[in-house]
């Protein structure tokens, strides 16, 4: 191969790198995210009882299900969010195509549980297509 056409290990590592780095920290988002609605669902259901004038006694935000459908999709949040984590392990591990399928499917996913404030899920997306358009590096011993 000519030396135009060789790519150099350095190319690959920063590559790799920042497809990692950027999942990583969407990942961190997601999980961070899934918490702070779980934890919204949690204070929810610790709320005091109110009594209204109409003579219902209640929590004044929501009923029953409100509660724990947040907690519910927190918690769905939370999972998605340490898969993408994976994801980006995977990437620095070397499975570059993997790891990036695995964090730009779970990425996707999370954007029906808040996606890591939205920033969590063009993150790792980004950082999933940079793992996969990294350049493998192949190494032939002679």
């Amino acid at each position: 191969m000519a030396a135009a056409e060789t790519i150099s290990e350095a190319r690959v590592k920063k590559e790799a790198t920042a497809g990692f780095l950027l999942a990583l920290i969407g990942g961190f988002l997601i999980l961070v995210d899934g918490t702070i609605i779980a934890g919204l669902g949690a204070k929810i259901i610790t709320l005091p009882f109110i009594t209204f004038p109409s003579g219902y006694v209640g929590i004044s935000v929501g009923n029953f299900w409100t509660p724990n459908l947040l907690i519910a999709v927190g918690a769905v949040g939370l999972a998605l969010g340490m898969l993408v984590i994976f994801g980006a392990i995977l990437i620095r591990r070397g499975y570059l195509t993997e790891g990036g399928v695995v964090v730009i499917i779970f990425s996707t996913f999370s954007i029906f549980t808040g996606g890591g404030f939205i920033v969590g899920f063009i993150l790792g997306v980004i950082g999933g297509i940079l793992g996969i358009k990294a350049p493998k590096v192949f190494i032939i011993h002679h």
